[in-house]
C-alpha cells in the first residue's frame, strides 16, 4: 500500500496497526515484484532495440529491487513470484551479457532463504485443477456477463490470455503459485465479486480456483485465445447452467411516466425491505437487490407482472392481504409509499437507470446525480470526496480550497492548494480550446474533485483504499468518473512547475471526456485521449517524450493491431498506445466530436468509429499501425 521513498517499508510498519501493516506489506510486495517483472521485461526490449545503457540500469534497478525485497522478508502469499522471479533475474543476466551489454555481477539471491516448508514442496496436492474443465467453464458462467460480453472495471475475461493480462488500470489478477494473494480470489473471495444477478462462486468453486492458481496458473487447452464460453464447451467442461429468468420483461422508462423507479420506488425498496430482501441470502428466495432480481421475484412467484397494482403480488404483501404483511414484524409503509409503489406498477413497472443489473442504491445515486442540479451534484460530490479520503488517510486532516470549477483537497499548505487551484483552472481553459470547445462550456455539470498529494505514501494509500489497486511505481496521477463522483488525483510536489500544469490538464482532460461520453467510453479511448492533449499542450513535457519513445516498443509487443482495445496488455502499454492511435484521428475534431456523440448515445465503439471514420477498430488500428511501419504518424 504505502512506502516511504527515504525510509522503506520500516517506517509504514512502525506507524500502522498490526493488520494493516501486514495488509500494507503484502500490497506493496506484490506492486513492487510486479514492477521487477516490468523492469525484466523492459530490459529485454531495450536490448533487442539496442539501447544497452537502458537494458542495463533496468536489469540493475530489478536487481536491486529483488535483494531489497529479500532483506525485508518476503510474504508467504508471494514467495512463488519472488522465486519466479529469482530465476528469470539468473537466465536474463546471461541472456544480456551474451548479447553484449553490460551488467553488474549477478548478485546471489537465494529463493531458498525465504521459502517455507510448504512452499518448496509445491502444496500441490494430489489432483492438479484443469483451467479448461474445471475454471474456464465458472469463470464464463458466473463472471461472464460483466467481463466477457462488456469487459467492465477494464477487465476482461474473454480468453484465457486476457484473463491473465489482467485490468487495464489495475494490473494482474492472477500471480501464478499465488492462490490466496491473487486479486481475482481476493475480489471473489471478499463478496466483491461477482456482481449483479448471476449465480456466486461457491466455496468449492473458489478452492479450485485457488488450487488451480497455486498450481502455476497453467493453460491447458488447444488455444490461449480461444473465447471462454468455447473453451469451456469443449468436451470434459461441465458448466454449471445459469437459472432460467422468469418470465418479466425488462421495459425501460420513457419519461413521460409520473413515478420514477430510482428516485421514487427504489429508496422505499432498499430503506423498508433491504433487510430481509437487499443481498442474495434472502427470505423466500426474493432478492430486492437489482432491478432485474425483482423482477425475477421469489418462491411465491412474481411480484410485479401486472398492470393492475391491486393484483400485484408486491402490492398485496405490503397491505397484508395475501398472507403476513410486509415489512415482517416492521411497521408498515405509509398510504403514500404504497401509493407510489402502485402507480409505478399502473404506469408499467418501467425501469429509469442506465443498468438494470446494478444494486438499487447504485441505480438511485446515478438517476439522481443525473437529474440534480449543479449545485446539488456538487454537494453529492463534495460528500463522497469527504468520505474518500476519510477512508484513504483517516488520520490526516486536510486542507480544501473551492475555485469555479474544482474542489481541491489535500495534506498541504493551503497557499499551495490554491496555487494548484489557479493552475488547474488556466489548464482547464487550455483543455477546452485543446478539443476545440466554447472557452465558456462547462467542464463538468459540477466542481470537479482533484486530490493532490503531497507524498508518494499519500497517494499509494489512496489508490490501495479508495480504488482498490496498487499505485505503479512511475504514477503520477489518475482520474475517475462515473456519473454521480468525478474526481481526480494528482502527485505534483516532484514535479517542474509547467510538469505539474500538464499533470493537472491530462485528469481534467480524462474527466472532461468521460462526462461527455456520459460514463460509457472505454479507458483507453478517455486516456489515451487525454494524452494526446497534454502532447499538443506541451509536446516537449518530459511525460510526452517518454510516451514517443515507449511507442515503437510499445507496438512492437501486438499480436494483433486492436489488442490495446481488447484489454490484452498491460495497462502502461495500452495507454502508450492508445495515445499514439488516437493523435491522428483527433486531428479530425468534428469526426472525434461525432465518434464521442454516438457512443454516449448507446452505440458500441466499433459502431461509432465506424459511423465516424467509416472503419471500425480493427481496421482503424491496422491501417495506423500500417502507416507507423511507414514512417508516417
Amino acid at each position: 500500500m504505502r512506502r516511504c521513498a527515504f525510509c522503506g517499508l520500516c517506517l509504514w510498519v512502525v506507524l500502522s496497526l498490526g493488520m494493516n501493516s501486514q495488509a500494507a506489506t503484502l500490497a506493496q510486495q506484490r506492486a513492487e515484484l510486479n514492477r521487477v517483472g516490468t523492469l525484466l521485461r523492459s530490459a529485454e526490449r531495450f536490448a533487442k532495440a539496442d539501447r544497452s545503457d537502458e537494458a542495463a540500469a533496468a536489469f540493475t534497478e530489478a536487481q536491486e529491487k529483488l535483494q531489497s525485497l529479500l532483506k525485508e522478508g518476503v510474504d508467504d502469499r508471494l514467495k512463488r513470484t519472488f522465486t519466479r522471479a529469482a530465476e528469470v533475474i539468473a537466465q536474463q543476466h546471461e541472456t544480456l551479457t551474451a548479447a553484449g551489454v553490460k551488467l553488474p555481477a549477478l548478485a546471489e539471491i537465494d529463493p531458498s532463504n525465504a521459502m517455507r516448508a510448504s512452499d518448496k514442496e509445491g502444496n500441490r496436492g494430489n489432483t492438479d485443477v484443469s483451467f479448461s474443465k474445471d475454471i474456464a467453464p465458472v469463470l464464463a458462467a458466473k463472471c461472464g456477463t460483466c467481463h466477457i460480453d462488456q469487459r467492465r472495471g477494464t477487465f476482461s475475461l474473454a480468453t484465457y490470455a486476457a484473463l491473465m493480462q489482467g485490468s487495464q488500470r489495475g494490473g494482474r489478477v492472477i500471480v501464478p503459485g499465488e492462490g490466496v494473494g491473487s486479486v481475482l480470489v481476493d475480489k471473489i473471495d471478499s463478496g466483491e465479486m461477482p456482481r449483479g444477478d448471476g449465480p456466486r462462486v461457491t466455496p468449492d468453486e473458489l478452492a479450485a480456483l485457488v488450487k488451480w492458481i497455486n498450481q502455476g496458473a497453467n493453460f491447458d487447452g488447444p488455444n490461449p485465445d480461444q473465447p471462454l464460453p468455447e473453451l469451456s464447451a469443449t468436451p470434459g467442461a461441465a458448466p454449471e447452467p445459469m437459472p432460467a429468468p422468469k418470465a418479466v420483461p425488462l421495459v425501460h422508462a420513457t419519461g413521460k411516466e409520473t413515478v420514477s423507479f430510482a428516485l421514487h420506488v427504489a429508496p422505499i425498496l432498499i430503506g423498508r425491505c433491504g433487510d430481509c430482501h437487499g443481498g442474495d441470502n434472502t427470505s423466500g428466495n426474493l432478492s430486492l437487490a437489482t432491478f432485474t432480481r425483482l423482477l425475477q421475484g421469489g418462491d411465491s412467484g412474481v411480484i410485479v407482472g401486472t398492470a393492475d397494482p391491486e393484483e400485484s403480488l408486491l402490492i398485496k404483501k405490503l397491505r397484508g392481504t395475501a398472507g403476513q404483511r410486509m415489512p415482517l414484524n416492521r411497521p408498515p409503509l405509509s398510504d403514500q409509499q404504497i401509493g407510489l409503489i402502485a402507480t409505478w406498477i399502473r404506469e408499467g413497472s418501467k425501469f429509469d437507470g442506465p443498468d438494470p443489473t446494478e444494486t438499487l442504491e447504485r441505480t438511485s445515486a446515478v438517476v439522481r446525480a443525473g437529474r440534480a442540479t449543479s449545485e446539488e451534484l456538487t454537494q453529492i460530490r463534495e460528500g463522497l470526496a469527504a468520505e474518500n479520503w476519510r477512508l484513504a488517510l483517516p488520520d490526516e486532516k486536510p486542507g480544501q480550497v473551492v475555485t469555479a470549477r474544482f474542489l481541491l483537497i489535500g495534506a498541504v499548505p493551503e497557499q499551495q492548494l490554491r496555487e494548484w487551484g489557479e493552475m488547474a483552472e488556466a489548464q482547464a481553459d487550455e483543455v477546452l480550446k485543446a478539443f476545440g470547445r466554447p472557452a465558456d462550456e462547462p467542464l463538468s455539470k459540477s466542481r470537479i474533485t482533484l486530490f493532490v498529494f503531497g507524498s508518494r505514501i499519500d497517494f499509494s494509500e489512496f489508490a490501495t483504499m479508495v480504488e482498490r489497486r496498487d499505485l505503479g511505481k512511475e504514477e503520477l496521477g489518475s482520474w475517475s468518473y462515473d456519473i454521480v463522483d468525478a474526481y481526480g488525483c494528482v502527485l505534483p510536489a516532484a514535479q517542474t512547475s509547467k510538469e505539474s500544469a500538464t499533470l493537472f490538464a491530462q485528469q481534467i482532460a480524462a474527466i472532461s471526456l468521460a462526462e461527455r461520453g456520459q460514463g460509457r467510453l472505454p479507458d483507453w479511448l478517455v486516456e489515451g485521449a487525454a494524452r494526446t492533449v497534454v502532447a499538443k499542450l506541451a509536446p516537449r513535457d518530459p511525460r510526452v517524450v517518454e510516451w514517443q519513445e515507449l511507442l515503437p516498443l510499445a507496438a512492437a509487443e501486438l499480436k494483433q493491431p486492436d489488442d490495446f482495445m481488447r484489454g490484452k496488455l498491460a495497462p502502461e502499454t495500452t495507454a502508450v498506445l492508445s495515445y499514439g492511435f488516437l493523435g491522428p484521428l483527433m486531428r479530425n475534431s468534428r469526426s472525434f466530436d461525432q465518434l464521442l456523440e454516438r457512443i454516449a448515445a448507446g452505440d458500441t465503439v466499433d459502431e461509432a468509429l465506424k459511423a465516424a471514420y467509416r472503419h471500425d477498430g480493427a481496421e482503424l488500428a491496422k491501417v495506423w499501425l500500417a502507416s507507423r511501419k511507414r514512417g508516417r504518424q
